[in-house]
């Protein structure tokens, strides 16, 4: 299984929820995105631990199973189409579904803390 970790999944796993370390450790390929490593980064300036939030992410990183993706112009296309499709939906399109649409070659699953998201609808 291919997941696209979204950055209140990996707050989650950081915090021990179980059913969040159990999805993850049954993962073949865990995909971050720069925005949510951005997302993260940003939080751990904010607060009162960087360096240690960010010796936790590294090593996090550097696993065999996490791949960070980039995004390209196609990236956009999809997000603009999931964009839609969640406010057509009556759902509000926020910035981190920009991961379900990384350009990824294979598709994954989005992991949040509080939903999965398949396909992406593309």
């Amino acid at each position: 299984m291919k997941l696209i970790l979204d950055t209140n999944a990996y707050v989650g796993f950081k915090l021990g929820y179980s059913d969040i370390v159990d999805y993850l450790t049954r993962a073949d390929v865990i995909l971050m995105s720069p925005v949510v490593l951005g997302e993260l980064m940003f939080g751990f300036r904010n607060g009162s631990r960087l360096n240690s939030n960010m010796e936790e992410l590294d090593l996090f990183l550097s696993h065999p199973a996490v791949e960070t993706i980039h995004i390209s112009d196609v990236s956009s296309d999809r997000y603009s189409r999931i964009a839609l499709q969640l406010k057509q939906q009556g759902t509000h399109p926020l910035k981190r579904y920009l991961d379900c649409c990384a350009d990824l070659g294979n598709r994954g699953v989005t992991t949040t803390r509080t939903q999965t998201v398949k396909n992406a609808g593309f």
